[in-house]
């Protein structure tokens, strides 16, 4: 009823890079109160060798997202919406062996996003809805490998971004289609200012209504970017250190960057209330061994990585509410040999989450 065809990204596994998403339309005239909570816990290595040096590190990650909005359809076929979304990560660093001498260090990250949304039926059988994305990107995360857990880089600032959808039917058929433009802005560091930007997202899904309680999904969608999470390398705040800070902290993962991603997921009705949803999904993700931090235009197979997920839940539907509670799993393996490196990235998430819709 209010959760229309979903679709699940690589950027929902990932720990540090997550837009989040809500997809909420009230479809009758109302009011709708749309809610959202998830929290991940996240494991990621490192091993192999680097200069001919032994490494192994390990970084655990929490990560926390709440979503809260209000949507209204002042008359039929009309809609306007306002969401905010919250997301915490942190992140603990743990090196077992190697030349990092940072250990157990915390690192922190907060974004915060106001959603505001307006859409409309054009037919019968086509409804468009555009949105204004602002975020506020707050990060407290250590400034290189080789520094200390007390040398720390703290940055806050502002982002901006459009983004564009709309829901196509042609029983028994839905075609959904989603444009995010990267959300780009600026971040202070220590009074000095700095570009910074997050990834874009077009995609699209096809769903199947075999009949009243079975569907089936399929998806695909392409990730966009502008610039990295800072523009360009920058320099650490203190005049004296210089070293190259890390935007996105020392976690293993923090430069596996978003490419592509496939899906397929089903809907079976397990009652006149209860239904059973599921989804699989395969994104394909690219390792920025270089400061840039912004995927080349072109990239060979073997500088690809593979990450696997794996959501299910269960839906209860009412006539004035609805509630879905579920679960998932990513994993991710990706061994490279680049400049005399010989390193095996490996990533396990489990999570688990709640949505909601109630009418007013």
């Amino acid at each position: 009823m209010w959760f229309p065809v979903d679709l699940p990204t690589p950027a929902d596994y990932f720990v540090l890079r997550t837009q989040t998403q809500q997809s909420h339309t009230p479809i009758t005239k109302g009011l709708l109160l749309p809610l959202a909570w998830r929290t991940t816990e996240t494991k990621s290595s490192l091993s192999g060798t680097q200069n001919n040096t032994p490494v192994s590190q390990t970084t655990y990650a929490k990560t926390t997202r709440r979503n809260v909005g209000l949507s209204v359809s002042p008359a039929a076929g009309v809609w306007f919406s306002g969401l905010f979304n919250e997301e915490v990560a942190l992140t603990k660093n743990v090196p077992d062996a190697g030349m990092y001498r940072v250990s157990g260090a915390w690192e922190e990250f907060i974004i915060r996003e106001a959603l505001v949304r307006v859409g409309f039926d054009v037919s019968l059988s086509c409804t468009l809805g555009i949105a204004l994305r602002g975020q506020s990107v707050k990060g407290d995360v250590l400034g290189s490998f080789s520094m200390q857990p007390d040398e720390r880089t703290n940055y806050t600032g502002q982002r901006l971004g459009l983004a564009a959808s709309t829901l196509l039917s042609f029983p028994p058929f839905k075609v959904a289609l989603r444009y995010e433009a990267p959300v780009s802005g600026k971040v202070s560091i220590a009074g000095e200012s700095k570009v910074s930007s997050a990834p874009g997202f077009l995609g699209g899904a096809v769903n199947f209504l075999a009949n009243n309680s079975f569907s089936l999904r399929g998806e695909y969608g392409l990730f966009e970017f502008s610039k990295n999470e800072l523009g360009v390398p920058v320099k650490g705040p203190s005049s004296t250190r210089q070293v190259n800070i890390l935007p996105l902290g020392l976690a293993v993962d923090a430069r596996a960057l978003p490419l592509s991603v496939y899906g397929l997921g089903l809907r079976s009705d397990l009652g006149p209330s209860l239904r059973f949803e599921t989804d699989a999904v395969l994104g394909r993700v690219y390792y920025a061994a270089d400061n840039d931090m912004v995927p080349p235009s072109s990239i060979d197979d073997a500088e690809k990585a593979k990450m696997y997920s794996l959501r299910a839940g269960l839906s209860l539907e009412k006539t004035d509410w609805e509630a879905q509670v579920f679960i998932d799993y990513g994993t991710m393996k990706f061994s490279r040999n680049v400049n005399q490196s010989d390193l095996t990235h490996a990533m396990s998430q489990w999570g688990v989450g709640l949505r909601a819709g109630i009418e007013i």
